[in-house]
């Protein structure tokens, strides 16, 4: 079975250029500008059968919210798809989060994760690099399994994890920046994966 990636950071965000503080900022003006042209690339790509997963960020959520607009397709959150919680980047003791049932009462077309509704999403303490290689790995052997069905699957999260997620579905490959609200397309057929384009964008 041939599955279509298509890996999507989010769009600018408040945080991204400074002017929100929290640790959950949501796009930036410029942000809903970018999302509303990938959302028009994304098109040619998704429909109302396919599939968009993102992380419970809010910024993220936009994004995806964003591009099901235009596309049809169904938005599912994904906690694995969430930021990297570095030691060296957030206290996790000040670190306030809204669950996953608020996230849910609060947008309307954002479906609950496919697997077990766990309202605490985040880590209880700081992620090592290996610990976040990890989830993402978890988050791949899921998505390739023949039970998960969907043909066309958008992953919309962040910078450290579509930059980890492209490198488990494709070895060697490395994506040293990925820029706001660009896609990276990789097809998976016959247990191998290739990347058509990366870092696309409208």
């Amino acid at each position: 079975m041939r599955k279509n990636f298509y890996l999507i950071r989010h769009g600018e965000s408040l945080g991204n250029i400074g002017l929100h503080s929290s640790a959950d900022p949501s796009l930036s003006p410029n942000g809903y500008s970018q999302v509303a042209k990938c959302a028009s690339l994304m098109k040619e790509y998704l429909d109302s059968d396919d599939i968009i997963l993102t992380s419970p960020f809010e910024r993220c959520i936009a994004t995806a919210l964003g591009i099901a607009k235009e596309t049809g397709a169904k938005v599912v959150m994904e906690p694995a798809l969430h930021e990297y919680f570095s030691p060296s980047l957030i206290n996790m003791k000040y670190l306030k989060l809204e669950t996953l049932t608020q996230k849910l009462q609060k947008h309307e077309g954002l479906n609950p994760p496919i697997d077990e509704l766990d309202d605490v999403w985040w880590p209880s303490k700081p992620e090592s690099h290996e610990e976040r290689t990890i989830r993402i790995a978890m988050l791949r052997n899921r998505l390739i399994d023949a039970s998960f069905k969907y043909t066309n699957i958008a992953c919309v999260g962040h910078w450290c994890s579509i930059k980890d997620l492209a490198l488990l579905l494709v070895p060697f490959f490395r994506l040293d920046f990925v820029k706001n609200a660009a896609i990276t397309k990789i097809i998976y057929e016959n247990n191998i994966c290739n990347v058509e384009f990366s870092n696309k964008i409208s």
